[in-house]
This record gives structure tokens, sequence and C-alpha cells, in this order.
């Protein structure tokens, strides 16, 4: 089984049945997935790093972040992406959530891995407002990849995030539900569409299907608010 190959810092016997699923088909993926042994071994490391900080924190679903990590990571790999995108999806909470400084990333994933998941995580909460916040972000996006073409990683990045976001909802409540939907819409697939034309040919199609996934998923939101408002409003014509 797959498994057997796993490294040897992963204790499979800690990980959910869903985190097992991920782990090996990612790992089943990786094992015949070409890239230079440099790259191989930074995959591994970040894999083992993913597991050791993320099967025990959890997102607001209620996942962990070791099964957000992983699903990233197998979406990459199917995409055909290099292996240096992989390993993007694999670290890129790390500076964000777990304190990683770029000297760290650089010195564990290379320079440019180091920048591409600097630039992709967000700036510190100072800001007066979460929409300053989020603006903030999108530009430190938009100047990191208007200096190199190269690190349109960045932007797929942060629409594979951006789309299993979206469609891990089943433990948020109705106003983180509106927050993500709301900035989804107005913020987040503007900036997809207007720097599409960086991701190469080979991905493109792949990148499109994953832009109008997550419309969908905003347009069936939306729907949803207009049935919830359309039941109240039965009810109290009833009562």
């Amino acid at each position: 089984m797959t498994n057997l190959y796993l490294p040897k810092e992963i204790d499979i016997g800690i990980l959910s049945e869903t985190e097992l699923i991920l782990l090996n088909t990612l790992w089943g993926l990786f094992l015949n997935y070409p890239g230079p042994d440099k790259q191989r071994v930074r995959f591994v490391k970040a894999l083992v790093f993913s597991y050791k900080q993320h099967t025990k924190t959890h997102r607001k679903s209620g996942e962990t972040y070791f099964i957000h990590d992983l699903r990233l990571t197998v979406q990459a790999l199917l995409s055909g992406a290099d292996l240096s995108v992989a390993i993007i999806m694999l670290s890129h909470e790390f500076k964000e959530d777990d304190a990683w400084t770029y000297h760290r990333l650089a010195m564990n994933f290379g320079k440019e891995i180091a920048i591409i998941v600097c630039a992709a995580s967000k700036p510190p909460a100072t800001f007066a407002t979460r929409e300053e916040r989020l603006d903030a972000y999108l530009d430190q996006m938009r100047q990191a990849m208007a200096k190199d073409g190269s690190w349109w990683k960045i932007l797929f990045e942060k629409l594979f995030d951006r789309h299993d976001n979206v469609h891990d909802t089943a433990g948020l409540n109705a106003r983180t539900k509106r927050i993500l939907f709301t900035e989804t819409e107005q913020k987040l697939l503007p900036f997809f569409h207007e720097h599409l034309s960086l991701i190469p040919p080979s991905l493109l199609k792949y990148c499109q299907r994953a832009i109008f996934e997550i419309e969908y998923a905003c347009a069936n939101y939306r729907q949803s608010l207009v049935c919830k408002k359309r039941k109240s409003q039965r009810l109290a014509r009833l009562t």
C-alpha cells in the first residue's frame, strides 16, 4: 500500500479517515511525479512540517488545516504544475499561521518559494478595517507578480485556496459565510480575472474551471439566501 512509503515522521495512526485517504492519494501522485531531486526532498520536508503543525489545528469549518493543505496539493499535482507549486500549497500557511520567517522558508524550500509564500500571506491585522487589510493584501500580491511574471504561482495558490474555502463551509456560521462569499465576489474574483493571463497556457483551462466553480458556489450561496427569505416570509404570513 502507498502508506508504506510515507516518511517515518508521519504516524498514520493519529490521522482521520479523510486525512489518510487524501495523504495516500497525494503520496501516490508524488511517487510517480517528475521533478529534480532537490524539489522532491523539499516536497517531503514540506509534507512533514504540514503534518506536524496542522493535524491538531482546525479551520472554522471544523476540519484540520492538514486536510486543507492536502486538498490543495492534490489539486496542484492533478493540474500538472511543477513540484514547486505543490510545495507552495503545503507551506502556504507557514508564515501567516505558524510564524515562519522568510529566512526559515528560504532555508528549507529555496528563495523563490519563500518569496511566493510571503507574498501570498496576509499582512498583519493592524488595519482599521477588514476591507483595508484585504485591499492591502491584494496590492501586495499584485506588486509581487508585477516584479516577476514567473511568480504567477502566487495567483495559482490564492485561487485554489479560495476555491477550497468556498467549498468547505459546513461548519461556518451565517456571518462568516456572508463575509466569505461577499469578499470572494467583490474582491477575489475580480483579482483572479485581472491576472489570469499570467497563468501558463498548460494550466489555464484548469484555473478557468476553478474560477467558474467559485462563481457557481457564490451563486448558490446567493440563491440560498433568497430561498431562506422567501421561507421566512411565508411563515410570517401563516402566523
